[in-house]
């Protein structure tokens, strides 16, 4: 009983502003698993489009690098982790696979936290619709390079893709979704009050 009244103390300790903003975003949270993994993860809305799309954009970056070779996507269902498969694209050159994208790799996890984020910190609903769709784009155009750009290491410098794929490119998509976050928080209502 003693723990639950720390427990207690602690959360009523917290400041106002704070506890409404760590609520929104544990029921956003709870919210968003809840509707992507019982309805939209079994019907690929929106990672269809999502993943679709980045593999369009991504062949047509590499058909501009590469204007003299044949670059096209193609869909297969890879079977080597799930017996179900996972839906992939690979973007073929000159009919050597050069990156695959799968639903796991075209951002929607990073989008849904970025738009969470702005969405639990209280402001104008014009300054969220701006900051959504500007970050979104830009969010969505660096998914776009990364790809691309893992693709190049695949042809070039094969003993980087790894590390790049699971760390440094992470590190800079989550770099780029702090930064926008952190301009955002300082162009909010919330932080100029404090100021005051």
């Amino acid at each position: 009983m003693n723990m639950l009244a720390n427990i207690k103390e602690v959360y009523h300790n917290i400041p106002t502003a704070v506890r409404q903003f760590l609520t929104k975003a544990l029921l956003l949270f709870i919210a968003w698993k809840l509707l992507f993994h019982l309805f939209l993860l079994p019907i690929r809305v929106p990672d269809k489009f999502l993943s679709d799309s980045n593999a369009f954009f991504t062949a047509k970056v590499f058909q501009q690098l590469y204007p003299n070779s044949a670059i096209w996507m193609k869909d297969w269902k890879d079977y080597k982790l799930y017996k179900e498969g996972i839906d992939h694209t690979t973007i073929v050159k000159d009919g050597k696979s050069i990156v695959g994208i799968t639903d796991g790799c075209n951002g929607l996890e990073v989008f849904v936290l970025y738009v969470g984020f702005i969405v639990c910190i209280p402001t104008t609903l014009l300054r969220q619709l701006l900051f959504i769709v500007f970050g979104l784009l830009l969010l969505y155009t660096l998914n776009v390079g990364r790809v691309v750009a893992l693709g190049q290491l695949h042809m070039h410098y094969k003993e980087f893709f790894d590390i790049a794929h699971h760390y440094i490119f992470k590190l800079i998509v989550y770099a780029v979704v702090f930064a926008l976050w952190v301009w955002y928080a300082k162009k909010s209502d919330i932080v100029q009050h404090d100021e005051a």
